[in-house]
């Protein structure tokens, strides 16, 4: 009975870091989207990682990146979290995506952890095969 208890209360502290790190990765894609919604391109610009900053060079790049390729991402009608997976030791957090003409969208978020938190390395965005959400 002790083993099944110390079983039990090791698996929820390990799963509480995991939880930890849902709701932070969580937070910084959706201050992204907050930041896009209000046209604040220097604030969206600030959740990308080193390499995404150095591939775009400048907030000017970042925008027309975004506002031309990425319709759904600068201006969704509604976002929900999906699962996350690790793989070669890159986190990725999916999103739904519905964009303002009802399309659906999935993507997929690559986030590293630096320093000073968590930020996006890169998103593939595939359109879904769901019809509306």
């Amino acid at each position: 009975m002790k083993n099944l208890i110390i079983s039990i209360v090791m698996m929820f502290c390990a799963a509480f870091p995991l939880h930890a790190q849902n709701k932070d990765i969580e937070g910084v894609i959706s201050n992204q989207f907050k930041a896009f919604q209000m046209d604040d391109f220097e604030g969206a610009y600030e959740f990308a990682s080193p390499n995404i900053q150095r591939m775009y060079g400048d907030v000017e790049r970042f925008t027309q990146m975004v506002t031309n390729g990425y319709p759904m991402v600068h201006r969704p009608s509604r976002i929900e979290f999906k699962e996350q997976q690790e793989k070669g030791g890159v986190t990725y957090q999916y999103v739904y995506i519905i964009d303002q003409q009802g399309r659906g969208f999935i993507a997929e978020y690559a986030m590293i952890e630096m320093e000073n938190g968590w930020k996006i390395n890169g998103v593939d965005i595939q359109r879904s095969k769901d019809i509306g959400a």
